[in-house]
């Protein structure tokens, strides 16, 4: 607020210096911010813009009208195998390379969109095929890069129970 800048994305803290008692804490941080600039009537009234058109293709419409579909489709609990785009609900527990629990990352009842990658793209591959009351173990390897840092760089075993599979009853869509 003193320097009146106002900042596009949030700050990104680059730089933390030691803390010690009694001295000064000194950070570094990087931070994109509005550019100030001076715009006058005269610099754009009567200048000519050509508006773009957009073109959609039926494949297109087709898509996203499927994708909608998809999104409004009713779930109806199935027996069977899993099969890619149905919804399994699992148990899990992940253990670290020695065997210990890894806090915070077990679930009683997580619902997953098999082969969106939204949870785990290894764990949702191996899903597929398997049946409710299936118990099995998949190893993950997560990059040095990854997001979380209790699971970046490490292989993580995690023991799975499918505990309800669910399949998408489509929805028609009308004008309505």
């Amino acid at each position: 607020k003193q320097s009146k800048l106002v900042p596009l994305l949030d700050p990104q803290l680059e730089d933390l210096g030691e803390l010690k008692e009694n001295e000064s804490f000194v950070y570094s941080v990087r931070l994109e911010i509005r550019p100030e600039f001076e715009l006058k009537k005269e610099d754009y009234i009567g200048i000519e813009v050509e508006k773009e058109k957009v073109k959609v293709s039926e494949e297109e419409v087709e898509r996203i009208l499927k994708e909608i579909g998809y999104n409004l489709a009713e779930l109806e609990v199935k027996e069977g195998e899993i099969n890619e785009r149905d919804i399994a609900v699992i148990q899990f527990v992940a253990y670290d390379e020695e065997g210990k629990e890894i806090p915070g990352h077990q679930a009683d009842a997580l619902v997953v969109d098999v082969g969106t990658g939204e949870f785990n793209k290894e764990i949702e591959k191996n899903l597929v095929g398997k049946k409710k009351g299936d118990t099995f173990q998949v190893e993950v390897k997560y990059e040095e890069e990854g997001l979380n840092p209790l699971l970046a760089g490490k292989k993580v075993l995690y023991h799975i129970e499918v505990k309800e599979v669910m399949e998408r009853k489509s929805v028609e869509l009308t004008d309505e």
